[in-house]
């Protein structure tokens, strides 16, 4: 039986279009098979108040190895609800980038030309399909 706390709250950067732009994502990924969290309005309905965002709280795991292979019919499910939506605002998507220096956590002016040329030489062939979202951290 969990005991622990029944909600997060987490600072974020993002503007309310920003963590908006998450809930069609989100409701992907649940209708996927994951395990996501909702975001929690506040009184006034916002999704951010001053750089704070509030979601129940979900214990989870990191996938063993062996679970891995499981996990792919859903990821394909994801990846094909969500082909279509349209970048988060201020972010750039792979393909973006491939013109741009910068778009949401990304600032490849930071990083050594050899780098972003090696980066961008890489990814151009990879971004010629239909674009759909992606998250770093699906366990």
């Amino acid at each position: 039986l969990w005991n622990g706390p029944s909600v997060v709250f987490k600072s974020t950067r993002r503007c309310e279009a920003g963590i908006a732009w998450l809930l069609p994502v989100m409701a992907a990924a649940r209708g996927a098979g994951s395990k996501v969290p909702k975001p929690i309005p506040n009184r006034r309905g916002r999704l951010v108040e001053r750089g704070w965002t509030c979601e129940r709280f979900m214990p989870g795991r990191l996938f063993s190895a062996s679970e891995l292979p499981s996990i792919k019919p859903g990821l394909s499910k994801f990846h094909n609800d969500t082909a279509g939506i349209v970048q988060r605002p201020g972010f750039a998507s792979s393909t973006d980038l491939l013109r741009k220096a910068q778009g949401g956590n990304v600032d490849l002016s930071r990083m050594p030309n050899a780098v972003v040329e090696a980066w961008r030489a890489a990814w151009a062939g990879q971004s010629t399909g239909v674009q759909a979202a992606i998250h770093g951290d699906l366990s």
